[in-house]
């Protein structure tokens, strides 16, 4: 799925970054790094996919995103 798909869920479903910061033990600001494509975060990315009910690897096939996102990636502590 495509970051603008995982967000339109997310909106849909009325989950903020602030929930799922809660939920995973992070600032909201790490979650939004997450979800504009600047960084990645296994802990965050599993915590969106506990979420919304959906397999993490469905929901993050990096495949998927080659080619979608142009930003530079980074990981951010996990």
């Amino acid at each position: 799925m495509t970051l603008h798909q995982i967000k339109t869920m997310l909106y849909a479903r009325k989950i903020k970054p602030v929930n799922i910061a809660d939920k995973a033990g992070v600032s909201h600001t790490t979650v939004r790094i997450v979800l504009n494509g600047y960084g990645t975060s296994r802990k965050i990315q599993q915590t969106i996919a506990d979420m919304l009910n959906r397999p993490y690897e469905k929901l993050w096939s990096m495949s998927r995103h080659r080619g979608i996102l142009s930003k530079k990636r980074q990981a951010v502590n996990d």
